[in-house]
């Protein structure tokens, strides 16, 4: 006897065996020593600062793709920038960084580059949603006041002494990005392309957790490269490559 198994079927069952593959990957990240280099994170500090230029790269192949769309190729463009923000600033941590941990230009400039690169993924969403819903600034109002009400418990409840400016600003620009990101999934799925979008979205929000995880570890003195953040990075970062190729396949 024969199974028949629909096409619907089987790209589902391909999502979720590509989904399982890259949280696995995510758990022997976490788990295995051999990765950390027996404490010197060569290998992982690659990994952090080259993920977001190949993101960068597939978002640029999905630009193409698109030609001469003025809203997908636009979006994706914003997306591939943002990326390519991301791969910048962890070059210039990973080359430039005093390891003192002392604060230098550099790292000032590494924060403002993460910072933008929250403004250029909101951007991302923020055309789509459009494109997709028409309403955009009531939403985008709402997800920015929960961020910034969330930012400010956050900080109390860690309770550090020295908050800083960008900490404050990149919990407030992940949190928007996150929720916004949520926000979008509902209005994504309604869509023909709901697949990849639900895919991106989730990259998206993976990433965001991943910075408030991190954010929360440095204020308290505690980071190193076996935090959690590590695994939710590349995660993101392989689950919004997937979505890529999947709206490729289906453009």
């Amino acid at each position: 006897m024969t199974l028949n198994i629909s096409p619907v079927s089987s790209v589902r069952l391909q999502y979720c065996l590509v989904l399982c593959a890259i949280a696995t990957i995510a758990i022997l990240i976490q788990v295995s020593p051999i990765v950390y280099d027996a404490g010197q994170y060569v290998a992982i500090r690659t990994a952090i600062m080259v993920m977001p230029l190949a993101v960068a790269a597939c978002c640029m192949l999905v630009y193409v793709r698109y030609g001469g769309s003025r809203i997908f190729s636009r979006s994706f463009l914003m997306l591939g920038i943002g990326n390519l923000a991301v791969f910048v600033g962890e070059a210039l941590y990973y080359f430039y960084l005093d390891p003192t941990g002392a604060v230098d230009v550099w790292s000032e400039v590494a924060e403002v580059l993460f910072f933008a690169s929250y403004l250029f993924f909101i951007a991302h969403i923020t055309i789509n949603v459009g494109y997709f819903s028409g309403r955009v600034w009531p939403g985008l109002l709402r997800t920015t006041t929960i961020s910034i009400l969330f930012a400010v418990g956050f900080f109390v409840w860690v309770g550090a002494d020295d908050v800083g400016l960008w900490s404050l600003a990149s919990v407030v620009g992940s949190v928007t990005l996150g929720v916004w990101a949520a926000f979008a999934f509902g209005v994504f799925r309604q869509t023909i392309l709901s697949a990849p979008w639900a895919l991106l979205t989730l990259g998206i929000l993976l990433g965001s957790v991943g910075d408030v995880v991190y954010r929360h570890a440095y204020m308290l003195g505690l980071y190193d490269f076996e935090s959690m953040s590590t695994p939710l990075w590349l995660t993101s970062n392989m689950v919004v490559m997937y979505g890529l190729y999947r709206h490729c396949r289906s453009i």
